[in-house]
């Protein structure tokens, strides 16, 4: 960047005389490690195989949580508001638990 005739840079040094410190050296590095991309790419693989084993409404359930509200989900399964959500939170609480050991 330029500003008012000064070059500006990540590489610009702005600790004193003996201090190595830039611009760049400030910033939080926010990339992923390698151990966190393998940890979800296995959740995700998990979570995958227990979605395939649910019953055939199980996974209509969750196929619909993915574009609606649970109203909107109840309505075109033809269920009550309250049977659709016990029937999501047992499917949730099965998930969760059997996806337990990816969880810190």
């Amino acid at each position: 960047f330029y500003t008012a005739g000064k070059k500006v840079s990540l590489d610009t040094v702005i600790g004193g005389e003996n201090d190595e410190l830039t611009l760049g050296d400030t910033l939080e590095d926010d990339s992923q490690t390698i151990e966190s991309i393998i940890i979800q790419k296995e959740l995700l693989e998990a979570l995958y195989e227990e979605l395939d084993r649910l019953d055939p409404e199980g996974k209509r359930i969750c196929e619909l949580m993915m574009y609606h509200s649970e109203r909107e989900s109840a309505e075109i399964m033809g269920m009550a508001r309250s049977t659709f959500k016990r029937h999501w939170a047992k499917i949730r609480d099965e998930l969760r638990d059997k996806l337990r050991d990816y969880y810190l």
